[in-house]
Formats: structure tokens, sequence, C-alpha cells
């Protein structure tokens, strides 16, 4: 499979890993985007695999920041169940 397919292929996992909550094998398909990148074999990309190499890029932080928002949301909430008890309104 030529370099950039398999980026693309690897941006494509990585999203679906984030969406589903597989840590381990998130931070495995990034660390191997990162091998392939710099590799140099991806250094002839064309503007279009720039572009949805950046547009994967974006929704991938987008997930993260979701993510991170609900996991602090939750920290929060049992925190202040913690300091001041369940309190049903």
């Amino acid at each position: 499979m030529p370099s950039t397919e398999r980026f693309l292929k690897l941006c494509e996992e990585l999203e679906k890993a984030i969406e589903g909550d597989h840590w381990e094998l998130a931070e495995d398909l990034f660390a191997e985007r990162g091998r392939l990148i710099e590799s140099g074999h991806l250094s002839g990309m064309t503007p279009e695999f720039r572009e949805q190499v950046t547009a994967s890029d974006a929704r991938c932080q987008t997930l993260i920041r979701q993510k991170q928002r609900t996991l602090v949301g939750a920290v929060q909430r049992m925190q202040d169940i913690e300091k001041y008890g369940r309190q049903d309104r």
C-alpha cells in the first residue's frame, strides 16, 4: 500500500479509536503515524492529501476535547458528591 494511502488509513483508524475510547490503540496508531511522517515517505504530499490530513487532525482534536470535557465534568460531579453528599434536586 502506498505511504499516503496507509497514512490516511491510520488517520481513519485513529479517529475510530478515539471515538470508541480505545486509548491504548489510539496511542499506538498516533505513534505509527509519527513514524510514517518521520520516515520521509510522505514528502511528496499533494495539496488534496494535506487537506485530508488536516481535516482528520481537526476531527481528532475535536473528539479529544469532547472526551476531555466529559471526563472533567464527571470528575467534578464525583468531587461535588464527595464534598456535599448526594442531593436530589
